[in-house]
């Protein structure tokens, strides 16, 4: 029996010690899966999407509508299937999000702004001309504003998703640990 205070102690001050973990735990990882390009010229082709994460410094709030979330990123990485762009500060970033804080419309540009857009732009509802000649898509350039430049547009934007943090589930596997250890101790 000694064995089990001891586990459930130790469960105990593990949820204890990861629960007060300051604000580190709390920044929101949100993932963007785009559709396949449908007009594409030079390098690209319809096999590639804009795909890629932006790291926020904590999840976004219900009901925003338009609002600029530059100043909460840590971290972006995109890809267009070609170029990876990477960094801190997108040259735009704007979301609406829903009842459930879903984001439901957007504008997130990445890289130089030049007269044709940012090399790396999904937009949906939200922010048009912005980021990118285009309206409710997702386009890629490997030179904007560039006459004869590789591109690729799909008019069909994508879907953004939040990655579930992992803190949670180490947190439910201390918690459920010690009942796994006496079901195992009774049985052995």
């Amino acid at each position: 029996m000694r064995w089990m205070n001891r586990a459930l102690g130790f469960a105990a001050a593990a949820f204890l010690g990861i629960g007060s973990v300051p604000s580190a735990m709390a920044a929101a990882v949100y993932q963007y899966s785009g559709l396949p390009f449908t007009n594409v010229t030079g390098v690209y082709t319809t096999a590639d999407f804009v795909s890629g994460t932006i790291t926020l410094s904590n999840p976004l709030a219900a009901n925003l509508s338009g609002a600029s979330i530059s100043a909460s990123i840590l971290a972006y990485s995109f890809s267009d299937g070609h170029q990876t762009l990477s960094g801190v500060t997108p040259t735009v970033a704007v979301v609406s999000t829903n009842a459930s804080a879903i984001i439901t419309a957007w504008a997130v540009g990445l890289g130089p702004f030049g007269a044709g857009g940012t090399p790396i732009c999904t937009t949906r509802g939200v922010g048009a001309g912005l980021c990118s000649i285009f309206a409710n898509a997702d386009f890629a350039t490997t030179a904007p504003a560039t006459p004869g430049a590789s591109s690729g547009v799909s008019l069909s934007p994508g879907a953004w998703t939040l990655v579930p943090e992992p803190a949670s589930g180490i947190l439910l596997a201390l918690g459920l640990a010690p009942f796994f250890l006496v079901r195992r101790r009774r049985a052995g």
